[in-house]
């Protein structure tokens, strides 16, 4: 179970890696007030289609050319957190593909490039990171 002091740790360390402030390429996350977004740029995505996109991605009001790809946030009473993705890139930019709204939520290589991004930032935090589970739309 995260306490307060590794939440604020973690919140501290998060705010230090926002994409908005933060030119370091390992910079991706937008702050949120329970957990953060999860964004990539040309150069660190979940790969795949994200390949065909990397051109259209622009800087925008961050620090370097980005997309958005998820967001993860800590459901205090479940204690653990939760991840839901949405490729709208890939929708916006490869629409024979992706038509279907549902053929952009929480695919696969979305959901494991962003687990192991959630997973590096409690570690970079030095915090052990809870169990990730999959959101569901509302």
């Amino acid at each position: 179970m995260i306490d307060r002091i590794q939440l604020s740790r973690l919140a501290s360390y998060v705010r230090s890696m926002d994409i908005g402030n933060n030119k370091d390429p390992q910079a991706l996350f937008d702050p949120l007030q329970q957990g953060f977004n999860i964004w990539c740029t040309p150069t660190d995505h979940p790969g795949g289609d994200w390949q065909k996109v990397t051109g259209t991605m622009i800087a925008a009001a961050f620090t370097k050319p980005c997309e958005f790809v998820g967001t993860a946030f800590w459901n205090i009473h479940k204690d653990v957190i939760e991840l839901t993705t949405d490729a709208y890139a890939l929708r916006d930019h490869l629409r024979k593909e992706y038509m279907d709204p549902a053929a952009i939520h929480n695919r696969d290589e979305d959901t494991a490039w962003c687990i192991a991004k959630i997973q590096w930032v409690f570690e970079q935090a030095g915090i052990p990171c809870p169990e990730i589970v999959i959101g569901e739309e509302d």
